[in-house]
């Protein structure tokens, strides 16, 4: 339309599919259609995947060359959304942050932007969960695709945008590695019969042995940073005494 209006067909709720020239189509969910922004872009990634599969089926032609997806934004999330999406080919384009005493903060001189390809850490993740680890005792062996699923479940662990961290599990000190070996070790020793997750469900005893792992872990963090600060009080109260007895020897020689 004229005046820098839109023109485009309603969809359900507050979604509007909006033609932009040039092949270029515009979906608009407003805040009328419930979800978050990052959840509403991936569950219409999933479903542009399975009109795809849905064609090619019809059409009994194989599938057309994947898509490269890419999203905006900075929230951690993004990356263990994407990996749940399983889909072939997905970046997420985020601005450098510069980090100081005050955390995270844009750039001096305008943005700048970083790459984070999401199906590159899926192999380095591939990598790491096969590795040094038993899968015999899995049903159906180690797939790489299940074994992210489960890590994606892991995570939440630590904590999301709707979950506080565990108080035992901070990323800073090493919980995602610790996550990691927990489920390895467990797999290892035949304490898992097969994926903790399927289809977006959990399996509850499969998730209980990682809890109970998680329990013994948790013990040996509180235990040593309660040494850790023990070591520190008697630090501090050996400085107090030295600086007693400066401050003394001071006084004494006045």
């Amino acid at each position: 339309g004229e005046g820098g209006g839109v023109e485009g067909e309603g969809g359900e709720g507050g979604e509007w599919t909006i033609g932009g020239g040039g092949g270029l189509t515009i979906v608009l969910s407003d805040a009328s259609v419930p979800g978050e922004g990052e959840h509403k872009i991936c569950a219409f990634i999933r479903s542009m995947r399975a009109a795809a599969a849905e064609a090619a089926a019809a059409s009994r032609l194989p599938a057309g060359p994947a898509i490269h997806h890419a999203i905006h934004g900075l929230d951690a999330d993004l990356i263990m959304l994407a990996l749940a999406t399983r889909e072939p080919r997905f970046s997420i384009v985020r601005e450098v942050q510069q980090r100081g005493g005050r955390g995270r903060r844009p750039s001096a001189g305008g943005p700048s932007f970083e790459l984070l390809r999401v199906h590159v850490l899926r192999e380095y993740l591939t990598k790491e969960l096969g590795a040094g680890c038993d899968w015999s005792g899995v049903r159906h062996g180690f797939l790489p695709h299940r074994a992210i699923d489960d890590f994606v479940f892991l995570c939440f662990f630590v904590g999301n945008d709707f979950l506080p961290h565990m108080p035992a599990l901070e990323i800073r000190d090493g919980a995602i590695d610790a996550m990691i070996a927990l489920y390895k070790h467990a797999i290892s020793r035949r304490e898992l019969d097969g994926y903790i997750t399927a289809d977006g469900e959990v399996s509850l005893p499969r998730a209980e042995v990682l809890v109970r792992g998680l329990a013994e872990y948790e013990r040996r963090v509180f235990e040593s940073r309660e040494w850790q600060a023990e070591r520190e009080r008697r630090a501090a109260d050996e400085r107090r005494g030295v600086q007693r007895r400066q401050h003394l020897e001071a006084l004494e020689g006045e």
